[in-house]
């Protein structure tokens, strides 16, 4: 009996030990309160005079895009009219063929490369937009706590 006692008594001590250890660590292992913000940082981005400008800037690059691509399809078009009025099999729409050809293709790869260009920029121009947004939230966070 005082065997059976003595176990019950070290098996319940080894228990609360561990309960007890495990409480101290638990205690070490919780985190420092944290405060959280939200930052809408589409609002944030509208309400900026920089943002404005910004898209003001990729209109104004689109549009000028636009007119010079307007330009090179009216070149394109003026030299398929010269074209109908010439007569097949001559040196003369031969010449002309091929330099609506030229223009065709030279048309088309400027648009393209146009295009990536305005893309990347408006990319770059966005991305330093929201890193200045995420700056100014962080400085505003580590002020505020």
């Amino acid at each position: 009996m005082k065997r059976t006692y003595l176990t019950t008594f070290i098996i319940v001590f080894a228990v609360l030990a561990t309960g007890a250890l495990s409480l101290g660590a638990g205690a070490m292992l919780v985190a420092k309160p944290t405060s959280i913000a939200i930052v809408d940082v589409v609002k944030v981005r509208n309400a900026l005079e920089e943002a404005r400008e910004v898209t003001a800037e990729i209109e104004r690059s689109l549009q000028e895009f636009q007119n010079q691509d307007k330009a090179r399809m009216q070149g394109i078009e003026e030299l398929r009219q010269d074209l109908e009025l010439l007569e097949p099999n001559t040196p003369a729409y031969a010449e002309k063929r091929q330099d609506l050809l030229f223009k065709m293709v030279e048309a088309r790869t400027w648009q393209e490369v146009k295009k990536a260009e305005l893309n990347s920029e408006h990319a770059i121009q966005l991305e330093r937009l929201y890193m200045k947004i995420v700056g100014a939230a962080r400085d505003v966070g580590q002020l505020n706590g």
